[in-house]
């Protein structure tokens, strides 16, 4: 069993890579970079924001806008009031979330399926620094992920927080990208068969930042891992 505890990481960690005994944020660089199953849109962190705890978190959204298929506002301004409908919905391209706080079950995006939080319910326009979205569980006693992410999903621009798995990674070439992971049993589980990349991340407050299990080749990149009860583990 590998373990990280609490570091800053600008440059590529993935879970080959064992460093133990720190106190303190730290930067760590590894060589070791896999490729992703497609190529990430470029990023800057430009956005803070405040999660529970007090902690300050980067959000970064890409340069471009997710590409749109299904837009969500409980308010009656997009094409349907809830998550867990634009996942019925969809079959691929993105499903964009409004502003706002969201209790749901877990949402199992299909292949492909992509979801991002951080739009404007008026214009739409994707800035998730100022237009905070909040995943958090329907059921605090619920032991299932929020997210499931499958092969060519990618997840960006949302807090998750207070769940006992934030997101669930299964199958290769799934992004993880913008996200906020606060107060999860563990932030985000990588399953064996998981092939991707956790960008502009921010890992505060959990039991368990980054979990992966043997076989999996997820890297960690440009990311944060502070106050968490291990940062990194490798099973």
């Amino acid at each position: 069993m590998k373990r990280l505890t609490t570091l800053r990481i600008s440059g590529v960690v993935t879970g080959g890579l064992l460093l133990a005994g720190f106190a303190a944020l730290h930067t760590v660089r590894s060589q070791t970079n896999p490729a992703p199953s497609r190529p990430l849109a470029p990023v800057a962190i430009d956005s803070i924001l405040t999660v529970p705890g007090g902690a300050e978190v980067r959000l970064s959204p890409s340069a471009d806008a997710p590409r749109v298929t299904v837009r969500v506002d409980p308010r009656g301004g997009g094409d349907v009031a809830t998550i867990e409908e634009a996942v019925r919905r969809a079959t691929s391209g993105e499903i964009a979330v409004a502003a706002g706080t969201y209790e749901v079950d877990t949402l199992d995006l299909p292949p492909g399926v992509s979801l991002a939080g951080g739009f404007d319910p008026q214009t739409w326009r994707y800035d998730p620094a100022r237009n905070l979205t909040v995943l958090a569980p329907r059921d605090s006693a619920s032991a299932l992920p929020l997210v499931r992410a499958h092969a060519g999903s990618r997840v960006s621009g949302l807090v998750l927080r207070d769940a006992d798995v934030a997101v669930d990674l299964e199958g290769d070439g799934v992004v993880l990208e913008g996200l906020a992971l606060s107060h999860c049993r563990i932030g985000v589980l990588a399953r064996a068969s998981a092939r991707g990349i956790v960008n502009y991340a921010t890992f505060v407050h959990d039991g368990t930042g980054l979990l992966l299990e043997r076989g999996s080749e997820v890297a960690a990149q440009n990311s944060i891992f502070t106050q968490n009860g291990v940062g990194i583990e490798r099973l």
